[in-house]
């Protein structure tokens, strides 16, 4: 064998570890998020005293979450390109393909919503005198955040569930090891 050409033992490594990461990144973001917004809002909020300190930790926390959420939907947005996988088949594995994508590319979208709807909420928040400019206007964005947030959380989780189902179906569409 050539020195140049790819050694065909090493793809379906490589296909694994990039499955492996892809999960890491999703599982670890969702998990992330609904331990943050399960255990350490409410008792952030208890523990400093109301809901707008704790909503100013928040603040600072959420792009690192979104920046988590990024670098899991461009790990399986790769994995997905990557994998022996394809949409050319027919039958349940090219739609769980085609499903998986498609989750993906929503997950891309609810981020970038997420992100401008971020900077709207901001306006609201004065961290130097610690108080919330306009209620009304700021609890009905955050509202929409929310309802975006758990929306993209559930479909993450459903993403988790495809992949994992494609995966081990494979491109013969019989069950096998997924890792």
């Amino acid at each position: 064998m050539n020195q140049l050409e790819p050694n065909p033992r090493c793809q379906p490594r490589r296909e694994v570890l990039l499955r492996a990461w892809c999960l890491i990144w999703l599982i670890g973001w969702q998990g992330g998020f609904a331990f943050y917004s399960g255990v350490v809002v409410p008792l952030g909020a208890e523990v400093l005293g109301s809901d707008l300190e704790q909503g100013l930790v928040t603040r600072a926390v959420t792009p690192w979450l979104n920046g988590i959420g990024w670098t899991a939907v461009v790990s399986t947005l790769a994995a997905l390109s990557m994998t022996s996988w394809r949409p050319s088949m027919s039958g349940p594995t090219a739609r769980s393909w085609k499903t998986a994508v498609g989750f993906t590319l929503y997950l891309m979208v609810t981020l970038m919503v997420l992100g401008v709807l971020y900077r709207q909420v901001d306006q609201y928040v004065d961290p130097v005198n610690r108080q919330i400019l306009d209620y009304d206007t700021f609890y009905a964005l955050h509202r929409v955040y929310l309802i975006v947030s758990a929306s993209q959380w559930l479909s993450t989780l459903v993403l988790a569930s495809v992949l994992t189902y494609g995966w081990m179906r494979g491109e013969e569409g019989t069950p096998r090891q997924i890792i």
